[in-house]
């Protein structure tokens, strides 16, 4: 059996201010990566809250088409019940 020690509320904040800096940390980097390659390719410069909506709508659109995919797989694989 595993001894699970109790955490202060100290700690926890901790851990919690430093997976919020790296998701700070995280996005900064996106942004900055996909203005640099929009720059490359001769694109204008693009403002943070527009490279933002960007890099966050092609998430959701890779969510959706998963979404999809496990709705057509749940629609095939269900058993009909007998009458």
């Amino acid at each position: 059996m595993v001894k699970r020690g109790k955490t202060s509320p100290a700690k926890k904040d901790d851990v919690r201010v430093f997976l919020l800096l790296t998701l700070f940390r995280g996005l900064d980097w996106i942004d900055e990566g996909l203005g640099n390659i929009l720059a490359h390719h001769g694109w204008q410069r693009v403002t943070r809250p527009q490279s933002l909506i960007m890099a966050f709508s092609d998430t959701f659109y890779v969510l959706g088409v998963l979404l999809l995919v496990a709705a057509v797989a749940v629609l095939l694989t269900r058993r009909r019940l007998p009458a």
